[in-house]
């Protein structure tokens, strides 16, 4: 909401003034930290803000070096990248909330399947708008064949967030999910890269900064 507004507005600070009230009340409905609310609003803010052709530095950008803005944003790699990273990790802890109150009105099992299924026929309309010309047989060239395995990942995803976020809330679970992910990301992820201390540093100082944020509350 905070991206959103800043956009429309191109004032951040405008922006973030509007949205705190709103993050508040959600802040003190799910039990999420003041000042995780308050990093969320503000990286949202000024995100979506450095893409926009009409805020201040684009136009100053442009106007110096006599150019689109369009040929200034196909460069904004690392924004889009920060952009799409946050409206992901925004989905998952909307999602992670909405599947552990639908869980609390059926089953587990029950609306993990229907996630699932949503999840599939969503994929599926999209597929055939945008890549129908692209063959499911494609698939029978994936080598090794494990890699297959997503959708069952998927399932076991989803039953996993329901029950952490019902055991320990959104925001401790969000966190924990985090650095889970980061951790694995290094260890097996596709881009292999040699071992930096400055790396198991920031792992250790994110761990250490959970257990604080654990023991605080």
């Amino acid at each position: 909401m905070s991206g959103i507004r800043s956009a429309a507005m191109v004032n951040n600070t405008i922006a973030i003034i509007v949205t705190c009230p709103i993050a508040k009340e959600i802040g003190e409905k799910y039990k999420i930290a003041p000042k995780r609310l308050a990093s969320l609003v503000d990286i949202f803010a000024c995100a979506f803000i450095s893409l926009m052709p009409h805020d201040g530095g684009m136009l100053m950008i442009t106007a110096l070096a006599d150019v689109s803005p369009l040929n200034v944003l196909k460069y904004s790699f690392y924004m889009f990248g920060l952009i799409i990273a946050l409206i992901s990790g925004a989905l998952m802890s909307i999602q992670g909330v909405f599947n552990t109150e639908v869980t609390k009105q059926s089953s587990t099992w029950t609306t993990s399947t229907f996630v699932q299924a949503t999840g599939f026929l969503a994929c599926l309309l999209i597929w055939l708008i945008a890549e129908r010309d692209q063959s499911f047989t494609m698939l029978l060239k994936v080598s090794p064949r494990y890699l297959l395995l997503g959708g069952v990942i998927g399932a076991a995803i989803t039953f996993t967030v329901i029950k952490s976020v019902a055991s320990l809330g959104p925001a401790q679970s969000a966190m924990l999910i985090v650095a889970s992910q980061s951790v694995v990301s290094y260890l097996f992820g596709v881009e292999k890269t040699g071992f930096a201390w400055v790396k198991l540093l920031g792992v250790v100082l994110f761990v250490t900064g959970l257990i604080i944020f654990k023991w605080k509350s």
